[in-house]
């Protein structure tokens, strides 16, 4: 059986973990500070829906539910007629910006493996309010910043969003459907354009250089 460890930061005071992971029981181990570990059976996509209840020193237990995410599960197509219809694409909350973090994270490890530098820690365990601090969604957006200009891109790449005042989809000064979209586009080119760059460098023997 495959699995894959998974992490999150959890609120500073908590001494006990139970929970699940897709559904199954899983054990929660404190590897240092407020970061928590557990072990898994690998889903197929990736994706790991996560039940806890933490109990912390004062003895109160409380409740939690959220996603991680690992490698790339981009969305770049959103509507407004996703936003009209609140749907899953037409709403933007937690489980999407550790969608993101997840992806960023993957991008970075690509480009450390073709000799780039990005300097970024995208967080991939974003709680519910977590996003309103002004902090973290400077943070957030530098690290897309940092991995966008690692790498020469297309024209048609578009900019890092400056700032976002908001998380609901189509809020005034906020994240519209098409910044949300941006976002996400710069990391699927990225990784387009990396993967067809290792390409180039295979077909052109490259990659052979030195071999007898």
């Amino acid at each position: 059986m495959s699995t894959r460890t998974l992490t999150t930061t959890l609120p500073s005071g908590t001494l006990y973990v139970s929970g699940t992971v897709n559904g199954v029981d899983t054990t929660w181990t404190n590897t240092s500070g407020q970061t928590w570990e557990t072990v898994a059976e690998r889903s197929p996509q990736d994706v790991y829906v996560v039940a806890l209840t933490m109990i912390n020193s004062l003895g109160t237990a409380t409740e939690t539910t959220f996603t991680l995410y690992y490698g790339l599960h981009l969305v770049t197509d959103r509507t407004q007629a996703d936003v009209n219809a609140g749907n899953e694409k037409g709403t933007y909350g937690s489980d999407d910006l550790n969608r993101v973090g997840a992806a960023m994270l993957y991008v970075a490890e690509r480009l450390k493996a073709q000799g780039y530098d990005p300097k970024v820690n995208p967080k991939t365990d974003w709680k519910e309010h977590e996003w309103v601090d002004q902090a973290a969604q400077t943070v957030y957006l530098g690290d897309l910043a940092e991995l966008r200009k690692q790498f020469a891109l297309m024209e048609s790449t578009p900019s890092v969003p400056p700032r976002i005042l908001a998380t609901t989809i189509n809020s005034r000064d906020g994240l519209t459907y098409g910044l949300a979209n941006d976002i996400e586009k710069i990391l699927e080119d990225i990784d387009r354009l990396l993967t067809n760059a290792v390409q180039a460098r295979f077909y052109s023997g490259e990659l052979f250089s030195g071999e007898v």
